[in-house]
This record gives structure tokens, C-alpha cells and sequence, in this order.
């Protein structure tokens, strides 16, 4: 019904109700585990067992369990603090097990086989204990402990020791005799005094020690149950000296306000008297001391006593209890014979007197020691050690300190001493920190322990189950650590989940098989430690499997992860790291058809690569993720669907990525701190695959290679180092590339190029031996290279072997060298010598763009276009034309230059324009040709004049005049 692990809660008229069951044997109202509880009212109603509290603590007005069939509350290890208790039809009441206390002041136990059992040294105290319709023949308290009870007298016990509280009156007064109202304590029972200043009080006829306080002030008395007239004095702190009365025991206990108690004289003890602190400071004048002279005895539970002098006498002494006594005054302690105390905190020096001799067991010492002759000090600290798994005890955990070995107990507990400090005269030594070891099989966990002080220490040590699984299991972080001892196997219909703050520590070889789902926040998986690794997360299940992690640290398996069938693996903020020997961190087997997600994590420490797949079917996707240290391959995929973006690659690697035969994209690669041999190599990728928006440094063989792969697009990249980029036997686009060098080695390469041109545009290369270097063999013949706006600056701009190419729109610094192969440079500037060999051609060629205006407007036009390099005229017809123009042509023997070109131009209405124009690059690229139109013929009569007169027979001269502004008069 309702789970509580770990807190302090507060619950107010809170009711857990179900329908009674007879057949129910096993239902829990309330399951309670380290938890602190304060309620009003609690009731549970109708549960098998109304509530069970394990290392827990429940504090309430009322509580009630009812209608069950076991048992009404049951604590282990716990405590209960009530006002008013109910209980009814259950097989018990209340069971108490592992020294679990309850303290109620009324108990109403109804319809019970037994109403109270004790196990394993438990405590109860009932002020009114009402049993009614107990079990015939059966007892109303029985088992291992203390029962102490009032109420009716018919009550039958059978607990191993039990007493009667007998309601007994008796009356408070000042040291003046007049009655006070005040409050005295009896078996953690308050009761507090009347007008006249009578209380009544549960006592026990053999006697009960009863502290009675009084504004802080008070006494401790034993009085006596069922016993008439008995008074108690309250003693408060005078002004001046304070004389403690022999025999006697003065407590000071917290004022109303919490202010400290203040003493302005002296304080002596007189023969056996003892002064007690309870949860209170007492200060002493700066000019007056503690004597406790011969007998005395200061105590303290949660006290603390302030003075500037204390000193001691032959037998006087310190005892502490519960919260314990600090002294903060220096000491002088002057013994006769030898003293043991325990769990005080002196706070200032201490002076032991010669030939006395002081132990400690507990508490603390940190300040000056002195000893005089023959005396000593010796200060041993106690550490109280409980394994639990799940809140369950562990017996035979083995502990290990200092060398000395100790075994757990039923209760799952062991305590070990050791000498924290030992002075004489022979010097002061101190023991330190010390390292506490806890072994169970294969799991190891350590503590850090100071010895200055005592202290208490819980191993949680929770196991696994090995085997199968078929149920949500959840591992919480308050019984963290946990180990698990061999396979586990997720079954498919269930999870295991890993709350955030978890320690799982597997053993050696072991594996977590998820065919389910497993799931884990910020946790830790390892393994065991002392160089084990254990087999890491295996994912073989079917269609719906999955790892979900999520600021996990998986670590010190190997692999961490095995991917072998179908599935999902998502991990956010996740880092992966410490395979061994040949092992990757995550491996990716060829029957897998999974998807492994990665986003924001690290992968490190590798014994052999970081990821290693080869799988057709599988998808991996990388964002955000980061390698260092993979003594391997960053990521070794073969023929895997990859996503990568914003993925960083650091040192400690062979190659960074190793890309063979896979599909998809690489964006956002960052490998400034690499170092290794090749940082990508990409190798018969057959397909569109795009690397793009990266910065790559080169390894000691090469920034990025890529070999025999088709269709590759590589864009918008960032190279440094030599050799940077290297395409082999590769058809593809170059796009928006930068390389930049250290003024050696090479710094892009293309070579044996397949038949399919390798397209290349906005490449920038600077400072490098030799910029761009184009390869293949005499027998080879790969398509033409296609580069444009190439930026170069290095000491040798472009080598060219048996590779042709055409560059267009580049600006080229430094040396060109070509062999066997035609290079076609296009609106380029060179600057730089020209090395030609074995066929080798250099020919460089200008655009120039030509139009015709005739009468202001452009106009179609015929251009035949001569040039010395041109074997015969070129025509081109059109309104605007480009044309490329060789102004240069190198060769191993010559170089042929032409400086200009003419152009006869030719379009209807106009004449014929003769003309010429400048070649070379940036020179007269528009070239604008002006005509002039083609007029009409003109034709005129000279004679006969108009009007002129002929006789007949007279012959008429006629005179006709014809000319033409492109036609010469014989033509006419």
C-alpha cells in the first residue's frame, strides 16, 4: 500500500484501509525502510500486517492497527514513541526484533494470540498495558527482552526480564521546601508536578532512578514503586561557590530558554558526589576552577562543561553516556591508580600527573598531551562496522583494519579497536587514517577511517540476483552499493532499473543480458575492482529491447557494451570507459540490427578501439561525443549506417575514425588534439556520403584519406597538418576546403582517379611543400580533374603526375610541375616557375566576353576569331558569347605565347568590323565591338534636268549616278 524509503516525513490523520481478508497473509499497509516518521494519527485498517518499520523511527499522538491477520506493527531495528497504542485481532500486536524499543503510554491490545512478542533483546515500556481476549493459554508478552508495564495486574508476561510500574505519588520542592512543579523523567516517562507539587510516577517496587528538572536545574534520586511519602529536593546553581553535597548526584539538564547554566565561583565536589549535564552547557567564571577532588565524578549525556581550571584526585573520574560529555577546560589529572573512561571530548590540553595512568576508549583528544614521570595516556577509538544488504544483516562479511581481521555477526556487525593515540614519556604517537577493507566474494568497498575519533560505519553490500529475471526491479541508492555475482538475464517483458546515485559492482567476466529493458540514471556500473573487468550490457533481444542511459558511468567492462541482435541503446551524458586487452568499448557484432544512440558523452581508456562495428543492419548515432585514449580506432565501422555531429576526437588513438562501406553523414568533427596515425579514413564507401562543417588535424600519416569510394562529398572543411587531405582512387566533390600547413609536407592529394572526374571548388592551401598534388600512373586514365577557385600558397603550388586537369579561377603561389598530363588553367593567376617534363602541357587560357552594338543597341553577331595559338579561325554566333582564349601554352621544350586575338565581326544592317584584342588573364575580358550600320545604295539623275525640252529625232543624253557604301563602283 505505501512504500517509505529514506526521510523525515510528516503524516496527520493518515488512514491506509482495506477490505479483511482471511485467506490474506502477506499484504502490508505501511513498509517503512530508514525513515523518520511524525503523525497526528496512523491507522492502518484491514492489512495482514498493519506496519512494518525497519531502522526507522515513528513518533505519534495515535496509532492504530486493526483487522489483520499477523501482526499489528512490527519493527526491526527500530523505535516507536507513542502516546496512545490500539491494536487488535492479529496474531500479535507488536513484535519487536533486533533491539527495537517501544515506548506508549496507554496500549489497548484487543483479540490477540499473543500481544506483545520480543526477539533478539528488545525493549518495551507500556505505562497502561490493557490486554483483553488474549488466546486462551497463551501470554500477553513473551519472547527475548524487557517488558516493563502498568495498568492491570492480571496481565501475564513471559519475556525473559519484565517489572510492574506502579503509579506512585511523589512531591518536589526547592531548597526552601516549597512545592515546585516539576518535571522528573522515569523509564523515559514524563511526569510533571501539580500546584502542590505532587507528580505521579510509574516506578518499579525494586526501585527506578528518576531525573527530576527544574528550569534546567534538578537531581537524579532513585525512588521506590507503591511506596507513600516519598519527596525529592531540587538543587539549583547558587550565585558563588558551589559545594556539591557528598553522596549525592545533582543533574543539570536544558533551560526552558536553551541558555547555558552559569556558575560565579568555584565548583568542589565533595566525597562521592556526581554532577550530571543532560543536553546542556555549564559555565564556569573565568577566575574560578573545578575540583573534583578525591571521589568526584562529572557525567554528561549531550553536556558540556566550560572552564578555564579542572583537575582531579585519586580516584575522581569522567563517565559518559548517550550524546556524551565535552570538556572544554584544560585539565590536570592527578591519579593514584590506574583510570578507564569513555567517549569524553576534551577540547583543551590535558596534564597527566606522575605515575597516573588514563585510557580512553572513544571520544576525542586532539590537543596538547603532557605526562609526568611513569604516567600515560592512551586514547583507543572504537568503530562499530554493520553490513546490510537491502537493510538485511550480512553474516561472515569479512572487515580488515589494520592488519586484524573480523567477521560479521548474525546481525551483520563487527567492531574493531585501535590505539588512536598513546603518550608517555617516550614520546606521543598518533595512529592516523587508517583504511577499513569490507570483502563478500568477489566485492571489495573501503573506508576511509580517522582515528581521532570513534565512529560508526554501515557497508551496504546489496546482491543481485543471478539467472533470470521476470519482474520490474528497481535499484534504489539507499542500499547502494550494490554487486552482482553472475549473468543476469532482463527477461523481454520486464526492466531493471538504476536510480540515480547507485553503485552496481558486477564480478569478472559477468553480464547484464538485456532482451527487455534496462534503464540507469547517474550511476555507476563496474566492476569489482583489482583490475577485473566484468562482461559488460548485452543487447540480443528482440524488436523493442532497449538501454536507456542517462548520466551513467560505465566502466571497467570489456566491452561495456555488446550489440549482437535487435534493440535500441540510447545514452545521454554517459561515459564509457576502461575495456581491457583486446576489447572495444562498445562492440557491434555482425548479426546486430540495432540502434546505438550516443549524445553528450566519453568514451575512454579503451583496451582496443572505442567502437567497433560490423554490421550492415545496424545504425549508430554519435552527438556531442568525445574519444580520448581508445589505444585502437576512435570508431572502426564497417558497412553501419552512421549520424555523426559535433563529435571530438583527442589523443591516445591509431586512427580516428575508420569508416569502411557505410552510409550517411559526418558534420562538426573536431580533432585539434589528436594524435595517432590517420584521423579519417574513409575506404569503399559506394554511395552519397557527405563529411562537411569539420575542422580535422592531420596524424602522423594523414589529416582525412579516403580510398576507393564513389560519389564522395566532402564540404565545408577545415584541414591542418601534413598530409592533409588524400583522395585515392575516389570520385567525388571537394567543397569549401581549407588546409593549412607548417611549410611541409603535403597538403592535398588526389591520385589514381577513377574515370568519374573528381569535381573540386573553393580549395584554399597554404604553407606546405608542395599544395596540391595530382597522381596516377602512365597506364592509367582517370577522368579530368575539376577544380575551381583553387587558392594556393605554398612552395610548390601544384604537382601534376599523368593526371589531367582543368583549373579555372584560382590564384596559384609558387612552383608548378607537370608531367604527362595536360593541365588547363582558366582565368588564373600564376606566380611561380613552371616545370614541365615527358609530355607534360601547361596551357593557360582567358575568358573574354564578347558583344556588338550597332546604333546603341546590342545585336547577334558572327565572330571568326584568329589567334597564333589557334591552327584556324574560330567563329562563334550570338547576342553575348564567352569564349575561352589560350594565351599560353608550355611544354618540356617550349612555351608558345599569343598576346592577342582578331576578330572580324559580322551582323546584318551593319559592316564588317575588323578589330583586335589583348589575351590573358584579367585583360580585356568584355570586349565591346562597335558597328557601323550598312546604309542603302544611292542613286540620283543628273540628266535630263527636269523640265528639259528634246526635238524628235534628237538623241537624249541621260546621265544616272549609283553609289554604295560597301560596294565598289566595277562591282555595281
Amino acid at each position: 500500500a505505501v512504500n517509505v524509503l529514506e526521510g523525515q516525513h510528516q503524516w496527520n490523520n493518515f488512514n491506509v484501509e482495506k477490505a479483511y481478508s482471511s485467506s490474506d497473509v502477506t499484504s502490508q499497509g505501511i513498509d517503512a525502510w530508514y525513515t523518520s516518521i511524525e503523525s497526528t494519527s496512523l491507522t492502518t485498517n484491514g492489512y495482514s500486517t498493519g506496519a512494518v518499520f525497519e531502522d526507522s523511527a515513528l513518533t505519534a499522538e495515535t496509532a492504530t492497527f486493526i483487522n489483520g491477520k499477523t501482526t499489528g506493527l512490527y519493527g526491526i531495528q527500530s523505535t516507536f514513541t507513542l502516546e496512545d497504542l490500539i491494536t487488535s485481532t492479529q496474531q500479535y500486536g507488536v513484535r519487536l526484533a533486533d533491539e527495537s524499543h517501544l515506548q506508549t503510554s496507554t496500549w489497548a491490545a484487543n483479540l490477540h494470540n499473543t500481544p506483545l512478542l520480543l526477539e533478539e533483546d528488545s525493549t518495551a515500556n507500556a505505562r497502561t498495558f490493557t490486554p483483553q481476549n488474549t488466546a486462551q493459554g497463551s501470554s500477553d508478552a513473551v519472547g527475548d527482552g524487557i517488558f516493563l508495564y502498568g495498568g492491570p495486574t492480571t496481565s501475564t508476561i513471559s519475556t525473559t526480564a519484565y517489572g510492574y510500574l506502579y503509579e506512585t505519588y511523589v512531591s518536589f520542592t526547592d531548597i526552601n521546601n516549597q512545592p515546585i512543579q516539576a518535571d522528573a523523567y522515569a523509564h523515559n516517562f514524563l511526569s510533571t508536578g501539580d500546584t502542590n507539587g505532587v507528580a505521579s510516577l510509574p516506578l518499579l517496587s525494586t526501585g527506578s532512578m528518576v531525573d527530576v528538572l527544574y528550569q534546567g536545574a534538578g537531581v537524579r534520586a532513585e525512588l521506590i514503586g507503591n511506596q507513600a511519602g516519598q519527596s525529592v529536593q531540587i538543587i539549583t546553581v547558587p550565585q558563588g561557590d558551589w559545594n556539591l553535597p557528598s553522596s549525592s548526584t545533582i543533574v543539570l539538564g536544558a533551560k526552558p530558554d536553551g541558555s547555558p547554566h552559569i556558575l560565579n565561583g568555584n565548583l568542589n565536589f565533595a566525597t562521592n558526589s556526581q554532577l550530571k549535564l543532560i543536553d546542556t552547557t555549564l559555565i564556569v567564571d573565568s577566575s574560578s576552577s573545578v575540583d573534583l577532588r578525591a571521589s568526584g565524578t562529572l557525567s554528561g549525556d549531550g553536556g558540556i562543561l566550560n572552564a578555564t581550571s579542572l583537575s582531579l584526585n585519586v580516584q575522581s573520574t569522567f563517565t559518559s553516556e548517550g550524546n556524551g560529555l565535552e570538556i572544554q577546560s584544560p585539565v590536570q589529572w592527578a591519579c593514584s591508580s590506574a583510570q578507564s573512561i569513555s567517549d569524553v571530548r576534551f577540547t583543551s590540553t590535558l596534564s597527566i600527573g606522575a605515575l597516573c595512568e588514563v585510557e580512553m576508549t572513544g571520544g576525542e583528544a586532539n590537543e596538547q598531551i603532557t605526562v609526568g614521570t611513569g604516567g600515560s595516556f592512551s586514547l583507543f577509538s572504537v568503530l562499530e562496522i554493520s553490513v546490510l544488504d537491502k537493510g538485511v544483516p550480512v553474516e561472515g562479511a569479512t572487515i580488515i583494519v589494520d592488519g586484524q581481521t573480523v567477521s560479521t555477526d548474525a546481525l551483520g556487525e563487527a567492531t574493531t579497536q585501535t590505539t588512536a593515540r598513546s603518550v608517555d614519556s617516550q614520546g606521543d604517537v598518533q595512529g592516523g587514517t587508517k583504511t577499513v577493507t569490507m570483502q563478500i566474494q568477489s566485492f571489495t568497498e573501503f573506508y576511509a577511517w580517522d582515528t581521532k575519533r570513534s565512529t560508526s560505519h554501515t557497508f551496504m553490500a546489496s546482491t543481485l540476483p543471478t539467472g533470470t529475471i521476470n519482474s520490474w526491479l528497481v535499484l534504489e541508492k539507499s542500499w547502494s552499493p550494490y554487486r552482482l555475482e553472475g549473468d543476469l538475464t532482463i527477461a523481454s517483458t520486464t526492466k531493471l532499473t538504476v536510480n540515480d546515485g547507485v553503485e552496481l559492482r558486477i564480478a569478472s567476466q559477468a553480464i547484464i543480458d538485456v532482451q527487455g529493458v534496462f534503464e540507469a540514471g547517474s550511476a555507476t556500473i563496474s566492476s569489482t575492482g583489482f583490475g577485473a573487468r566484468w562482461g559488460g550490457l548485452v543487447l540480443d533481444g528482440i524488436v523493442g529491447s532497449r538501454i536507456q542511459l542517462s548520466g551513467t558511468q560505465l566502466v571497467e567492462g570489456s566491452p561495456l557494451l555488446t550489440v549482437s541482435g535487435y534493440g535500441e541503446m540510447v545514452a545521454e551524458n554517459v561515459n564509457f570507459a576502461r575495456s581491457a586487452g583486446s576489447d572495444p568499448l562498445i562492440l557491434i557484432n555482425s548479426g546486430a540490427q540495432a540502434t546505438v544512440s550516443l549524445s553528450n558523452s566519453h568514451l575512454r581508456d579503451a583496451g582496443s578501439m572505442c567502437i567497433q562495428s560490423q554490421s550492415p543492419d545496424a545504425k549508430i548515432v554519435l552527438d556531442g561525443v568525445e574519444f580520448t585514449d581508445c589505444n585502437g580506432d576512435a570508431a572502426w565501422i564497417r558497412l553501419s549506417d552512421v549520424d555523426f555531429n559535433n563529435v571530438t576526437i583527442n589523443g591516445g588513438m591509431e586512427d580516428g575514425l575508420a569508416l569502411i562501406g557505410v552510409n550517411g553523414q559526418v558534420s562538426g568533427l573536431k580533432t585539434s588534439s589528436f594524435v595517432g596515425d590517420s584521423t579519417v579514413r574513409l575506404e569503399s564507401i559506394d554511395g552519397d556520403f557527405i563529411i562537411e562543417d569539420s575542422q580535422i588535424s592531420a596524424g602522423s600519416e594523414v589529416g582525412l584519406i579516403a580510398f576507393n569510394c564513389d560519389d564522395l562529398i566532402l564540404r565545408n572543411l577545415e584541414l591542418s597538418g601534413a598530409p592533409g587531405l588524400d583522395i585515392d582512387e575516389t570520385s567525388g566533390q571537394l567543397e569549401q576546403i581549407t588546409a593549412h600547413g607548417n611549410g611541409v609536407g603535403t597538403g592535398v592529394t588526389i591520385r589514381h582517379g577513377k574515370a568519374s572526374s573528381m569535381m573540386v571548388s573553393d580549395l584554399s592551401i597554404t604553407n606546405y611543400s608542395v599544395g596540391l598534388r595530382l597522381h596516377a600512373h602512365d597506364f592509367e586514365e582517370p577522368g579530368v580533374a575539376y577544380i575551381h577557385n583553387l587558392t594556393i600558397d605554398s612552395s610548390d603550388a601544384l604537382s601534376v603526375e599523368y593526371y589531367d586537369a582543368q583549373i579555372s579561377d584560382s590564384d596559384l603561389v609558387g612552383s608548378i610541375s607537370v608531367a604527362g598530363s595536360t593541365i588547363n588553367i582558366i582565368d588564373s593567376s600564376i606566380i611561380g616557375t613552371k616545370s614541365l617534363s615527358t609530355e607534360g602541357v601547361l596551357n593557360e587560357w582567358s575568358t573574354h566576353s564578347l558583344s556588338a552594338i550597332l546604333n546603341g543597341i546590342s545585336v547577334e553577331a558572327t565572330y571568326v576569331i584568329s589567334t597564333e595559338l589557334l591552327d584556324q579561325p574560330s567563329t562563334y554566333s550570338g547576342q553575348f558569347i564567352d569564349i575561352i582564349l589560350q594565351y599560353s601554352k608550355h611544354t618540356e621544350i617550349q612555351s608558345e605565347l599569343s598576346t592577342s586575338a582578331t576578330i572580324e565581326t559580322y551582323s546584318a544592317m551593319s559592316l564588317v568590323n575588323n578589330s583586335e584584342f589583348e589575351l590573358g588573364n584579367g585583360v580585356n575580358q568584355q570586349v565591346i565591338i562597335s558597328l557601323l550600320p550598312n546604309a542603302a545604295p544611292v542613286a540620283s539623275v543628273s540628266a535630263p534636268y527636269s523640265g528639259q525640252r528634246f526635238m524628235e529625232t534628237v538623241p537624249i543624253e541621260v546621265i544616272y549616278t549609283v553609289l554604295d557604301d560597301t560596294t565598289i563602283l566595277s562591282d555595281i
